[in-house]
């Protein structure tokens, strides 16, 4: 793809960093990339190996990938907000032979070494002028030797079914597990991108792609998402590092940005700024994740750019977002819904026996297709337990309505089982944050002798008010049903999440189990 567009828009920027002001047109993105394959042939990576990325958002992450697709091998996109534990962890786990990184991350890297397993090659970015620990190779001048010459591969290699990235899942229920998606994944991402989101809603995108991003580089947002499509149909990337709201905004003025893909949590808090100090007219179609959005942000977000605003829903191993809808099509009439399904993706929801649902039942939201990545690296048993008869077990409980528009109800392992009855968190979690002086909340299930699981809330109170568990039943009692209000409540100080923004409520149920939180009982 790479070396196509390069022949086509060979003095066209591909690529421009703002924090630096460094770009880099596509013939030298092809250059460089091409000098990538050849230096990580020369440290002996060849198909299928595997090598570790900790890197910030700059040109040469993407030089890196591109490179390392050229001859087959699979980047590891260790996941830079983690514990440098965590970060060993994922490259013992992947079997990765060596690591890239930035000197942003040069203490990270350093300290991750005492938890490693296996022995590593070390290579730092940033050119002969920055400090290099002992035993750190410098990448520039790796790359300054390397032949930017394209690799030559047997006639007979078909990388399209080659592991080009792993990216490790959030484990939020367990340790993380290496989610391996292919070039081929990818390839089928960037057309479901262009062809069903951008030529469907953005059609005047001229004269080219110019697309900002925000979500870094080693999250699924970041990469095929924000990225990947925008290079697979000549466009140019502006790449942001450190999310601040204000500097996004003033990327997508100054730049003229028409295409802003970025995740919920950042756009929402895009949107409390002041939006009419900044110069919107270039930007024409905007991309987040619905599910991370209340009504009220959905609305700023809808009306304070000018722009079109497409929703996305999905998770890692599709490579992209699963279902889509936009604002015209009502969206605030169809309280709730995530859209339909888009793009090559098939998509069922089925019960526990595998029977697809009624209209308006909910079940487990499952799907086949291209993008659905490969496998979960090294771990057979789990690759297998998450397919059916050749269709991937998302975990997403959702229904469907009679026009095929999806809804939400829960995640399968949130989901509790309370008297025989199953209670989908995520509508009580809704409810409750209605509650004027209800800050935040998470909903669990805990062991209760009598009903098996009960439905625990862990309340964060608004600043400078305090509630009873009296109050939150009373509140709940007249708008759902008896079963589903909670029989325990926990108030604490925040909900812990992890890196990537999903609540930890493993934990807070943790904390019950072991006695350190005691829960109100209710018995509402």
């Amino acid at each position: 793809m790479l070396e196509e567009i390069s022949a086509e828009y060979p003095r066209r920027v591909a690529v421009i960093d703002a924090e630096t002001g460094g770009q880099r047109t596509y013939a030298q993105l092809q250059a460089r990339a091409c000098r990538v394959a050849n230096a990580l042939a020369s440290l002996g990576i060849k198909q299928g190996d595997t090598f570790g990325l900790l890197m910030h958002n700059c040109i040469e992450y993407l030089e890196i990938l591109y490179g390392a697709a050229k001859i087959g091998a699979t980047a590891v996109l260790v996941n830079r907000r983690l514990s440098s534990s965590e970060m060993a962890y994922e490259l013992n786990d992947s079997r990765s032979a060596g690591l890239v990184f930035s000197p942003k991350f040069a203490a990270a890297a350093n300290d991750l070494k005492k938890n490693l397993d296996r022995k590593l090659w070390w290579m730092q970015s940033g050119g002969k002028e920055t400090a290099r620990a002992e035993g750190v190779q410098d990448l520039e001048a790796i790359l300054s030797s390397a032949s930017e010459a394209p690799p030559i591969l047997g006639s007979e290699v078909d990388l399209s079914d080659a592991g080009w990235v792993i990216i490790y899942t959030s484990g939020t229920t367990g340790k993380p597990k290496g989610v391996v998606l292919t070039q081929g994944n990818i390839v089928a991402a960037n057309n479901t991108t262009s062809r069903f989101i951008w030529a469907r809603y953005g059609a005047a995108l001229t004269p080219v792609v110019r697309g900002l991003v925000t979500a870094g580089l080693n999250h699924i947002g970041g990469l095929t998402t924000s990225s990947t499509p925008v290079l697979a149909d000549g466009g140019q990337l502006v790449l942001l590092d450190d999310f601040d709201p204000r500097k996004m905004l003033a990327a997508i003025e100054r730049y003229r940005i028409n295409l802003a893909f970025s995740i919920g949590q950042m756009w929402n808090r895009v949107v409390e700024e002041d939006l009419g100090a900044y110069d919107f007219s270039s930007l024409q179609l905007i991309g987040t994740c619905i599910a991370q959005h209340t009504d009220r942000q959905l609305r700023l977000l809808n009306e304070g750019f000018g722009a079109e605003v497409y929703y996305m829903f999905g998770q890692t191993e599709t490579t992209t977002g699963l279902v889509t809808t936009r604002r015209t099509i009502d969206l605030f009439g169809r309280k709730g819904t995530i859209g339909k399904p888009h793009g090559y993706m098939e998509t069922r929801i089925v019960d526990d026996s595998g029977k697809q649902v009624p209209v308006g039942e909910v079940g487990e939201l499952q799907y086949r297709g291209p993008t659905v990545f490969k496998e979960y690296y090294g771990k057979r048993d789990d690759t297998k337990n998450a397919f059916i008869n050749g269709w991937f077990r998302s975990g997403d409980l959702v229904k469907e309505d009679a026009d095929g528009y999806l809804y939400f109800a829960d995640r399968l392992k949130d989901m509790v089982k309370s008297g025989g009855l199953n209670v989908f968190t995520v509508e009580v979690e809704q409810l409750l944050t209605k509650h004027p002086d209800i800050a935040d909340c998470a909903v669990a299930g805990t062991p209760h002798e009598k009903w098996g699981e009960a439905v625990t809330a862990f309340i964060v109170p608004a600043k400078g008010k305090s509630l009873t568990a009296p109050q939150i039943i009373e509140f709940c009692r007249p708008q759902i049903a008896a079963y589903k209000i909670p029989k325990r409540i926990c108030f604490v100080a925040e909900i812990p999440m992890n890196a990537l923004g999903k609540r930890l409520k493993r934990e807070l149920v943790s904390l019950v189990l072991s006695g350190k939180l005691v829960p109100e009982q209710t018995e509402a």
